[in-house]
């Protein structure tokens, strides 16, 4: 990258093939930090270059596999009293140690949640 990429821009560290925001820049360095994420990193200025659309592209699709990995790609359904019973004998049934009855709580969630929601 011939000029120094601006706080906010997305560029390609091409020692890492990943796409970075800029968060910080010196003559030395740029601190990155993937988009949607906390990770930050550092990278040499002449290792950078402009992100593409596609670039762009496949990591906004990185970050919603992301996501949808972590669960938080959609919102929570409310619970239903029934769900709620079911979990709380489910709690109960572990800390009093019946694995075989907190397993059973679990399946029967699952077949709950299948038939009512």
């Amino acid at each position: 990258m011939t000029d120094a990429p601006e706080v906010g821009e997305l560029v390609l560290d091409t020692t890492r093939n990943r796409i970075g925001e800029v968060m910080q820049t010196s003559a030395e360095q740029v601190l990155l930090r993937a988009p949607g994420t906390g990770r930050v990193w550092e990278a040499l200025p002449q290792a950078l270059c402009p992100a593409t659309l596609a670039d762009e592209l496949r990591s906004k699709v990185a970050e919603a596999n992301a996501r949808s990995r972590q669960g938080r790609g959609r919102p929570a359904a409310p619970r239903c009293e029934a769900c709620l019973k079911i979990k709380r004998r489910r709690h109960q049934a572990l800390e009093a140690g019946d694995q075989v009855k907190a397993a059973g709580m679990a399946t029967a969630m699952g077949v709950h949640l299948r038939m009512a929601h």
